[in-house]
């Protein structure tokens, strides 16, 4: 899986999907599913779809460890 590049002065205000915030962290989707399920990242919801702000997801990340936020047991 390819990480995505992101230039810091874009990320303030990116909105992204599961896939591309997946590519951008270098997880899959399944675990992207997995830390919203749990509210572990923050999201927004739009009818069946779900969008994410990129640097809140990273701010989260970074409040959290993020080895047990991607491991499969808890």
């Amino acid at each position: 899986m390819e990480n995505t590049i992101i230039n810091p002065s874009e990320q303030n205000n990116l909105i992204v999907g599961d896939a591309q915030l997946a590519r951008i962290l270098g997880v899959s989707v399944v675990t992207i599913n997995r830390l919203k399920k749990a509210n572990r990242i923050p999201f927004i919801r739009i009818g069946a779809k779900y969008r994410y702000v990129l640097q809140d997801v990273l701010s989260a990340m970074k409040c959290e460890d993020y080895s047990k936020l991607t491991s499969t047991t808890n």
